[in-house]
């Protein structure tokens, strides 16, 4: 990593600690995971690089979702729609919309389940998103029924 930031590459920097994080989690290493994403996202908000810090915090979300840890995940998530929504993120905002709706209804928030299922919905459709909408189609009433 020592190459990158001699060149002064700090957005090639944050790429590389994401990829290593991401790498972690795969390896099943959450703490590291969790420290490098973390270690990816303040870099890209010193820079002020707001796609960068969108795909840092919505790849920890993620992460996180999948390890199992729904309350850090679902904190994360909501402070990752949040952000300023950056004009390429439509489609995984619909998909992470739906992680949300998930944690939702496990959390038994059947509200924010539907609401955030909505806003999924809303995004596929103007999307024409087709795997988006057929997997709506056969998910959504287990995401909002708890099956």
């Amino acid at each position: 990593m020592d190459a990158p930031c001699r060149l002064g590459d700090q957005r090639g920097v944050g790429v590389t600690v994401v990829n290593q994080g991401l790498v972690a989690a795969a390896a099943g290493d959450l703490g590291q995971a969790d420290r490098l994403l973390r270690e990816a996202l303040l870099l890209f908000e010193e820079m002020e690089d707001g796609s960068g810090r969108w795909g840092a915090l919505l790849d920890l979300g993620l992460v996180l979702l999948d390890a199992g840890e729904h309350d850090r995940a679902r904190r994360v998530l909501r402070q990752w729609r949040e952000l300023p929504l950056v004009p390429w993120s439509f489609r995984p905002r619909a998909w992470a919309l739906l992680a949300l709706a998930a944690l939702g209804r496990r959390s038994g928030d059947r509200i924010a389940a539907a609401r955030c299922l909505e806003e999924a919905r809303r995004r596929f459709v103007d999307l024409a998103d087709a795997p988006g909408l057929a997997y709506l189609a056969s998910h959504a009433e287990p995401l909002l029924s708890g099956r």
